[in-house]
């Protein structure tokens, strides 16, 4: 027995209508289990205020002009039935509108700006890999050139060399 089929029998228990191998169930958990005790107590206590009230008379038709009030009420509009709300995304269907045209506006300008950003080069002035592999003059540099870069690293390196730090 689990604490809600306990919950379930106690006030079967209470006033006496379980079967017998239900009673020693019932029984056996109440004693196992912490707190079931106060809470057949406090059932027991509830029942005992209950009984002791008075009791209520209506007349015979309190029940149709109950439902009469409340169905005069409710199509008044004072209180309204629940109705079925069409939302989507959980948003009534203007204020999804007004979101995914936010959406829609965000993607176009961040389009424009990444275009504005970084500009389409004009495909027909590329050259392709193959264009450059043709020209001789990429291909095989002149000893001259060389011989300059060979140079201006050299001046680099006796500059590096005299360089120090302000703290040194």
């Amino acid at each position: 027995m689990n604490s809600y089929q306990f919950e379930d029998l106690i006030s079967d228990y209470l006033e006496n209508s379980l079967s017998i191998s239900k009673r020693k169930k019932f029984e056996i958990f109440l004693k196992n289990e912490i707190g079931a005790k106060e809470k057949v107590d406090q059932i027991r206590k509830n029942m005992v205020i209950l009984g002791s009230l008075n009791r209520v008379t209506v007349s015979d038709q309190f029940n149709d002009n109950l439902m009469k009030k409340i169905k005069t009420d409710s199509s008044k509009g004072k209180y309204p039935l629940p109705s079925r709300n069409r939302n989507f995304l959980g948003l009534k269907p203007f204020n999804s509108f007004v979101f995914l045209g936010l959406i829609i506006l965000s993607l176009v300008l961040s389009n424009e700006l990444y275009n504005e950003i970084f500009p389409k080069s004009d495909l027909k002035s590329s050259l392709s890999s193959k264009d450059i592999l043709k020209d001789k003059d990429l291909i095989k540099p002149d000893s001259g050139d060389i011989d300059s870069l060979k140079i201006q690293n050299d001046r680099k390196d006796k500059f590096s060399k005299k360089i120090r730090l302000v703290n040194d």
